[in-house]
């Protein structure tokens, strides 16, 4: 079904998807033949497959071929196909210059398994998925004490963006607390005293 909507963009004339490891873990690898070009626009891609597909359905990595290896009798040999290599992403290094952009990037390398991260890395070009970025907002969570939707990764996938986001959160919203727990099963026990039934008297005599 994945390969099926990457033949759907404009210029990839076919595709194939495979569960590999990588070294933040085991993630979907998309193999695509087509327009070099356009197979080379992975956040063009996954992009698109987001208006068809749930997160967790889009790969990690985009792997463009000159062309999927076939069997004799036609079919897309996955066996021939290669293994996903550890890329760089093209943009330059930029390393962290605040305090927030600091910590972003010790998380994201945590959790990509990555030892530097530039603050216009791009999260998903480094390895990253949608379960990954569960635990990215877990982190930045417990990290700054705010919380932020699972759309704000792919929308601000580098951490130069997240940077501005938290510190804008954290500027305008309280820290995030745990719900009181305690103080609503008081509340709680005080509703039901004040409303439990009292007793019939019984009849005089």
């Amino acid at each position: 079904e994945i390969a099926r909507h990457l033949e759907a963009y404009p210029g990839i004339a076919e595709a194939e998807v495979l569960l590999h490891p990588l070294p933040a873990g085991e993630a979907l690898v998309a193999y695509i033949a087509g327009d070099p070009e356009r197979c080379g626009d992975a956040e063009g891609i996954r992009d698109f497959l987001r208006t068809r597909l749930p997160d967790y359905m889009i790969p990690a990595r985009f792997v463009p071929l000159s062309q999927l290896p076939r069997t004799p009798n036609g079919k897309i040999d996955r066996g021939a196909l290669p293994l996903p290599k550890e890329v760089r992403p093209q943009t330059p290094f930029v390393s962290p210059r605040n305090p927030v952009e600091t910590t972003l990037a010790e998380i994201f390398g945590q959790i990509l398994n990555v030892e530097k991260v530039g603050v216009f890395d791009n999260f998903f070009d480094l390895g990253g998925h949608s379960l990954l970025a569960t635990q990215l907002l877990s982190r930045i969570r417990d990290a700054f004490q705010v919380e932020l939707p699972l759309r704000t990764i792919f929308e601000a996938p580098h951490i130069a963006g997240l940077a501005e986001v938290i510190t804008t959160a954290r500027a305008g919203s309280p820290a995030v607390q745990p719900p009181p727990i305690t103080r609503v099963s008081r509340e709680r026990r005080r509703i039901r005293r004040v409303t439990k039934p009292t007793p019939p008297s019984p009849p005089k005599g």
